[in-house]
């Protein structure tokens, strides 16, 4: 049978074919449709324009914006796209409002072929391509460019095309509006002849408030003043930054690492919340690894930001921050590769809890700030799927018995069970206290009569093992050869009788 159909095939082509499909008994395998998604997500949305781009001396450049073009490989196997400015490959962008002016580049254009690199884009949308958009530059290697002559509300569309194949996005909104009146006078002393404005400008742009020092950096950026950007933007430590916030309740400060070039732990203190507009202002010039909140709450906006913005962002701590459910969802959504996380989960469902295993990257969480600093039972048990995540727990000390003094020190090690708890007791000639020893168990500390000495005890859980945290004041003493010791009651984690 193979020779009868061999001899009927015309062409090399078909004898192959056909030879391929007898000697393996099938057919050719198919290949995977690739499923490419696109999304444009705003980072920020609302930009200010000092004068209408028409009356500058030639032509403007494109508008300034802060946007992420993400594109997703939905589908089930990883595929290779080319990289963005290449000439198979690019970003075109449409700009409708009261003021939106395209502008056609007509010079010559670059005659040889640019192939760009290749990017790898994993399968089922685990590690998207993205691509930060500056400004409003469009078309194969970005000749064209969009830009705005008054403000107003703007709609941008932005579409991805590759290989003649067009992947369209859902239109944003953007607004352009004048900028305050704080900003428009800093404008003025920077854009003087005399160098003592400069200088003067120059500093006053470093201890601008937020919302003022974010409006300022949009007009230099979107009239293509990067010398002078640059001039205002702080140096790392310096007074200047630090300053930049100080007219707001809430103080903020970086805190620099050892490397130079970062990355940096970037701390917030205080009641207000840090908005989108804080985030885009205090991570735009640098390298964040590390971002507390010290009691400072944060919009979903600005987490996302901060999310999007750094890759392998390596920790974030909420210290006396309630954790929502909708911050974990942001957390999962784009998963950063985040080593290590501190939360506060007294305000998230328990049934949610589990869902931390789903950041692939984590290999350390704490729960030092939940419940006041105390995990409860209850808490512990949803915690099992990511038990393994976990150093530590504080455990809240529920009674404290003085159980007097004695001429030896006792055992340190927990007392779980009723007949010891007695035994003790009948070494003093006393009954024992009530203690529930179904869902508690008992910690001893002692220290000598003499001792002056401040304590500050804590119970943890750490390892299977129950124990006491205790830090002290250093004074010395004259040791008495007499002990008092203290009982502490705790919460038992593990079932009854286990240690």
């Amino acid at each position: 049978m193979k020779r009868h159909m061999m001899s009927h095939s015309t062409g090399r082509t078909a004898t192959a074919c056909a030879l391929l499909v007898l000697l393996s008994g099938q057919a050719p395998a198919r290949r995977s449709k690739v499923s490419l998604t696109p999304q444009l997500v705003v980072v920020q949305d609302t930009y200010a324009m000092r004068k209408p781009a028409g009356d500058q001396q030639g032509t403007p450049p494109a508008s300034a914006v802060d946007l992420r073009f993400i594109l997703k490989n939905t589908g089930k196997k990883t595929c290779e796209v080319p990289s963005v400015g290449s000439d198979d490959c690019w970003l075109d962008l449409k700009l409708e409002g009261p003021g939106a002016v395209f502008h056609k580049h007509t010079g010559p254009a670059p005659k040889e072929h640019r192939s760009g690199s290749p990017v790898k884009l994993t399968h089922s949308g685990i590690k998207p391509y993205e691509i930060r958009i500056r400004d409003l530059r469009t078309g194969n290697r970005f000749l064209d460019h969009w830009y705005w002559t008054k403000p107003g509300t703007y709609t941008l569309t932005v579409n991805y095309t590759m290989n003649g194949k067009v992947y369209k996005t859902a239109p944003v909104t953007l607004q352009v509006t004048e900028p305050s009146e704080a900003a428009l006078k800093c404008l003025d002393m920077l854009e003087s002849n005399r160098p003592a404005d400069q200088a003067k400008g120059i500093e006053t742009a470093r201890k601008m408030k937020c919302r003022d020092y974010v409006q300022l950096m949009d007009i230099l950026r979107s009239e293509g003043k990067k010398e002078l950007a640059d001039k205002i933007t702080p140096p790392v430590g310096s007074p200047g930054f630090l300053d930049l916030f100080s007219s707001r309740p809430a103080k903020k400060y970086y805190q620099p690492l050892d490397k130079a070039d970062g990355p940096y732990q970037l701390h917030f203190y205080g009641k207000n919340e840090v908005t989108l507009r804080d985030a885009q202002l205090a991570t735009e010039y640098y390298k964040v690894g590390t971002i507390y909140f010290y009691g400072t709450p944060c919009s979903p906006e600005a987490l996302e930001y901060f999310l999007m913005r750094f890759r392998g962002l390596g920790s974030i701590y909420f210290w006396k921050t309630p954790f929502s459910r909708e911050e974990l969802e942001l957390l999962i959504k784009h998963d950063p590769g985040i080593q290590r996380l501190s939360v506060d989960v007294s305000e998230l469902p328990l049934a949610d809890l589990k869902r931390f295993s789903e950041l692939s990257g984590l290999k350390g969480l704490s729960l030092d700030a939940s419940q006041g600093g105390y995990v409860t039972k209850e808490l512990y048990d949803a915690l099992q799927p990511v038990r393994s995540l976990i150093k530590s727990y504080n455990l809240k000390i529920l009674k404290t018995i003085d159980y007097g003094v004695t001429k030896k020190p006792l055992a340190r090690g927990p007392i779980t069970t009723e007949a010891e708890w007695e035994a003790l007791w009948k070494q003093q000639g006393k009954p024992a206290p009530d203690v529930d020893f179904k869902t508690c168990l008992v910690l001893i500390d002692q220290k000598d009569s003499n001792d002056p000495n401040r304590k500050n005890v804590s119970a943890v859980y750490s390892g299977g093992e129950y124990g006491l945290s205790i830090s002290t004041t250093l004074i010395g003493f004259q040791p008495s050869g007499e002990f008092k010791t203290t009982c502490y009651v705790v919460p038992c984690l593990e079932d009854a009788g286990a240690t």
